[in-house]
């Protein structure tokens, strides 16, 4: 007799979403994002990015039950880890997400660098459109929309304001980026933040987190046709530590639409619906899972004119522009790792490869 069913590991991404949700509902969390805030705005004074900042952390408080969760895989992780150190970051446009409102989950963290210096190991990001409204009224009434959506989320409601939806037709509004959040493995986050950069861990901040596996650490807006010359550093002159999350999350994006990836709809366990259901989402959601495309075969480079080769070799992942005229524009594609050489000659594999390419 057969046990039970293993529990899939992409439930991940939705339980820690949820998690994060109701987190953000408890006197601890609350108590976490306010000082996360008053961190990221402290050298600020009265700047206007202040306001912007305030307004972003407002936002993560009430969004993530609009995010479709999306699960990408080891595999797949580690092939964004290959590739994202030689990706040239790029503007980022509506056509690269895979989704408006999306909580990502890499089932293997990424190490970065953040702008303190302090390595974390990134779990999770989220992202959901800005809106820029063609004048101060219009942008006053979206905001007052959107305020009394969240007051109503506070208490385990959930409405969404349609009224959005006809100003989007109207042209009054349209999409001109998206607010991003970064989480870090909550374990690795604490220990590096006592350790390292020598913080003392309040034992309210250890047992506020207990609840989640990611805390947030870094929200940040990120506009549709932004480059990022001119982002190195802030506003006050301080580094911005925005080159590793920028090419991290642009190369998931990426490496998420080509080829290279395969996308599987996953429905929720009957627990997971319940879950679903009582934290007021709109609509069932399922989990996208993202996985590694398995290749028929060998991937072989034409052989003409290669006779004076004496034995074959694997060429590494490369990024490669190509235009697309359409657009007007060009676009890193990821160019896979294959074999190179006339096929009657040996393969010799360098002991030190980037990336190996598992069949």
């Amino acid at each position: 007799m057969s046990g039970p069913k293993a529990r899939a590991a992409w439930h991940d991404a939705f339980d820690a979403q949820m998690a994060l949700w109701r987190w953000y509902r408890t006197r601890g969390g609350r108590r976490w994002m306010a000082g996360s805030y008053h961190a990221a705005t402290e050298k600020l004074g009265q700047l206007d990015i202040a306001d912007l900042i305030e307004r972003l952390y407002d936002g993560e408080m009430g969004r993530l039950i609009d995010c479709d969760p999306l699960y990408v895989s080891e595999e797949m992780c580690e092939v964004v880890d290959a590739a994202r150190g030689s990706f040239d970051p790029e503007p980022l446009y509506d056509t690269d997400l895979l989704t408006p409102r999306g909580f990502l989950w890499w089932a293997k963290p990424l190490g970065m660098i953040d702008r303190y210096g302090l390595p974390l190991l990134v779990h999770a990001a989220s992202w959901t459109r800005e809106y820029a409204a063609k004048d101060d009224e219009t942008a006053e009434q979206v905001m007052a929309m959107i305020a009394t959506a969240e007051r109503f989320a506070e208490f385990g409601e959930r409405v969404r304001p349609a009224e959005m939806d006809a100003f989007i037709e109207q042209g009054l509004i349209w999409p001109n980026g998206i607010a991003v959040t970064l989480y870090a493995d909550r374990d690795h986050y604490l220990y590096e933040t006592q350790q390292r950069a020598k913080h003392h861990v309040p034992d309210w901040a250890v047992l506020a987190t207990e609840s989640v596996p990611v805390v947030p650490f870094h929200i940040t807006p990120w506009h549709f046709g932004q480059t990022f010359e001119g982002n190195e550093l802030d506003v006050i002159g301080e580094p911005t530590g925005a080159a590793d999350w920028w090419r991290m999350l642009q190369t998931t994006f990426r490496l998420m639409t080509q080829r290279i990836s395969v996308k599987h709809h996953e429905r929720l366990a009957r627990s997971g619906r319940r879950v679903a259901r009582a934290e007021g989402m709109a609509s069932e959601p399922e989990v996208v899972v993202i996985r590694l495309r398995r290749e028929q075969g060998e991937h072989h480079e034409p052989t003409n004119g290669e006779g004076h080769y004496s034995h074959r070799w694997i060429v590494g992942g490369h990024w490669r522009n190509q235009p697309y005229r359409s657009e007007g524009i060009h676009r890193q594609i990821w160019i896979s790792p294959y074999v190179k050489g006339p096929e009657d000659k040996p393969l010799i594999v360098r002991p030190r490869r980037v990336y190996q390419w598992d069949k």
